[in-house]
């Protein structure tokens, strides 16, 4: 299945592909994924959309993170939905950021957790799979 997750102590985000959109040269462009989060006793379980390039870019700032086991991967969303920065230092890593599926109302779940390279590993693994199945 196309998913990736990213996980940490009592937590996760899962990200998972539903729908795949192509432009008119029948190039993918576009998903539409279903977002787990869960972080002790709160949960989110949406749908939002992302673009290949934002996928790209952030596996992209994983992966050289994840080389030096320092530095700060960004998962820039156009959809403003997730707002999603992992901070690696020495190996360690912190993950934050909110998920608000209606933009235009106040709901919001704010999260902050942590995680290692051994956790993103995985996540990193993951990403691969998925941009070689659609690139």
């Amino acid at each position: 299945m196309d998913t990736f997750e990213i996980c940490g102590e009592n937590a996760s985000i899962s990200i998972r592909i539903d729908e795949v959109f192509e432009n008119s040269s029948n190039r993918i462009t576009d998903f539409r994924v279903q977002i787990k989060i869960e972080i002790n006793s709160y949960s989110v379980n949406s749908h939002f959309y992302i673009s290949l390039f934002e996928l790209r870019n952030f596996h992209a700032k994983l992966v050289a993170c994840q080389s030096s086991l320092n530095g700060i991967a960004v998962f820039d969303s156009r959809e403003d939905n997730l707002e999603l920065e992992v901070i690696y230092n020495n190996g360690k890593a912190n993950i934050s950021g909110k998920y608000q599926e209606y933009l235009g109302v106040d709901n919001i779940l704010e999260f902050d957790f942590l995680s290692d390279q051994s956790y993103l590993k995985k996540s990193v693994d993951q990403l691969d799979a998925i941009l070689q199945n659609y690139c």
